[in-house]
């Protein structure tokens, strides 16, 4: 298992701790919809070369900034998590297309996202993001 590079799980009754995906560190694609799963976000900082980490509405928490390496990101969906942090962190992500931070614990001044040329869409409802 340890040469995945996609995983799917999706309103499964899955609980526990994500922290054993850590050791997945090729996975391009990780979806975690709806589901109890606990952790940290800083439990992904080790996936280099993921392009797509949906962590919406589970149980994650941790500063956003424990994921600003990861610079391979296309699609960022962390709504509905317990994740915090100043969203100037994900400045360096040049290849982000899509980040979704609705619902979150996320702030900052969301024009320190400016120099992100190929994002489509930044999702900051219900944050303190302006």
């Amino acid at each position: 298992m340890v040469d995945m590079e996609y995983l799917y799980l999706h309103k499964s009754k899955i609980k526990g701790n994500v922290s054993s995906i850590a050791n997945l560190n090729k996975l391009k694609h990780l979806y975690l919809f709806e589901l109890k799963v606990k952790g940290n976000i800083s439990n992904f900082a080790d996936i280099r070369e993921i392009k797509r980490l949906y962590l919406q509405e589970t149980l994650i928490e941790g500063d956003i900034e424990t994921i600003s390496n990861l610079n391979h990101i296309k699609r960022l969906y962390l709504y509905n998590t317990n994740i915090y942090g100043d969203i100037s962190s994900l400045s360096n992500m040049s290849k982000a297309e899509y980040i979704k931070v609705q619902r979150t614990k996320v702030s900052g001044d969301k024009s320190s996202l400016d120099s992100l040329l190929k994002l489509k869409e930044l999702n900051i409802l219900q944050t303190e993001v302006k």
